[in-house]
């Protein structure tokens, strides 16, 4: 855990771990505030409900990209039979829709090749859904950047999760917390 020091108004110096920086009040009695800010347990409940969303999003991506990258995967058939106009704020690209012989499962190819000619991919690990795209070393480079970037986020959230728990459960093993809890 990476640690900063902050100078509060030249009244004294506040040290904190950069996870626990947006739970750890200032001062801790500061003046009221107009507007209640949310329970700390909200906000690390949705910070956690989020980075694992967004693990189960990306995870098959993910997992085909980093086969992909490796070559740890075995080759298919690819059969093209349509085109596909994908329109975004950029313009329009055509992909092309097909299936993967042998397996029957639904396919596409993020780019025009001509149509009822089979070609070699490299099959998916994990079909995905959602979003059939075959992988390409773009988008495997892609995705497995994109992975790097929330396996970060995922483990620094646990980690932070682990180590208030830590200091929680250090905090109740004191006798002063345990004679305060039996009177």
């Amino acid at each position: 855990m990476a640690a900063g020091t902050f100078r509060l108004r030249r009244r004294g110096v506040y040290t904190v771990g950069f996870i626990d920086a947006p739970f750890s009040p200032v001062r801790p009695r500061a003046p009221g505030r107009w507007r209640q800010d949310p329970p700390e347990w909200l906000v690390r409940a949705v910070l956690g409900v989020a980075v694992v969303v967004c693990i189960a999003v990306t995870l098959p991506n993910q997992v085909n990209a980093v086969a992909y990258l490796t070559d740890s995967t075995s080759t298919a058939v690819f059969l093209p039979r349509s085109y596909i106009q994908d329109c975004g704020k950029d313009g329009c690209t055509t992909r092309t829709a097909g299936v993967i012989e042998g397996s029957g499962l639904p396919a596409v190819w993020p780019a025009e090749v001509p149509l009822d000619r089979p070609f070699l991919v490299q099959a998916p690990v994990w079909p995905a859904g959602s979003n059939p795209t075959l992988m390409t070393s773009n988008r495997a480079i892609g995705y497995t950047l994109l992975a790097m970037i929330i396996d970060v986020a995922a483990v620094s959230t646990l980690s932070g999760y682990v180590l208030r728990l830590r200091r929680r459960l250090r905090s109740r093993e004191r006798p002063g917390w345990l004679l305060r809890w039996l009177r």
